[in-house]
């Protein structure tokens, strides 16, 4: 049985998601773009080991909200939005 439900998804590009991690860490960024990336790797990989989910796979979602250009209010108000907040 499905459950009626909103199901998110906030998504960055590596580049942006690099450069968050260098502003909120103080690393470079190459550090953070490297470092990011390991870390989506290794979730990718224990995901699909523990539960059996692709995290490439949207299928899921019912709301893909592309934050690359949206600060944490921004993706908020339009999480907001659609449930009519």
């Amino acid at each position: 049985m499905e459950i009626d439900c909103l199901r998110v998804w906030v998504r960055v590009s590596d580049e942006e998601r690099a450069r968050r991690i260098m502003e909120r860490e103080g690393l470079d960024f190459n550090s953070a773009l490297s470092a990011s990336k390991q870390r989506n790797e290794d979730d990718m990989q224990r995901y699909m080991t523990l539960y059996g989910i692709d995290l490439d796979d949207m299928s899921p979602y019912n709301l893909i909200v592309d934050a690359d250009s949206l600060d944490a209010e921004g993706v908020f108000k339009m999480v907001n939005s659609r449930i009519g907040g």
